[in-house]
């Protein structure tokens, strides 16, 4: 996929540099797989990181509390799911049992992520719950696909 400069190239990569960068992949690879610069990834990421703090600013709750528990969970649950997005992708191809292993794991995580701070989680932070749902939904799918290719020894 190619990006130019209009205005909805750009907000499409910056969908994809964020999957990508919450799977735990380096600047260097996001640069390489969507094949533009690592400035143009760090600077997407400079401006996800802006327009989340922006929008949470103006969302949150006035004296802070909310903001500051959040954000603590949030980015624990945010270190785990990226150290298990790491670990699922240094599994072999061959392995898809434990593959699938490592992506249930990374499914109770976000089902947990939910239910923990679905009452204090802003909307925006739903969608990104949705977002890393349809992708392990769409990696346990290629597994899937996998085993039923496979012949039985």
């Amino acid at each position: 996929m190619v990006f130019t400069a209009n205005p909805k190239a750009i907000a499409q990569r910056r969908e994809r540099v964020e999957t990508l960068y919450g799977r735990g992949f380096s600047e260097r690879a996001i640069a390489e797989s969507l094949k533009v610069s690592q400035g143009s990834i760090s600077k997407d990421l400079k401006f996800i990181r802006e327009q989340n703090a922006k929008w949470y600013d103006e969302n949150s709750d006035p004296k802070g509390r909310r903001r500051a528990m959040y954000w603590g969970l949030a980015k624990q649950f945010r270190d785990l799911l990226q150290e298990q997005w790491v670990l699922f992708s240094q599994v072999p191809e061959t392995q898809l049992g434990l593959r699938n292993g490592v992506l249930g794991n990374i499914s109770r995580t976000l089902s947990a992520y939910a239910d923990r701070v679905g009452i204090v989680t802003p909307t925006i932070d739903q969608a990104w719950l949705e977002d890393q749902v349809r992708e392990l939904n769409i990696a346990k799918e290629e597994l899937r696909q996998k085993v039923k290719i496979l012949p039985l020894a």
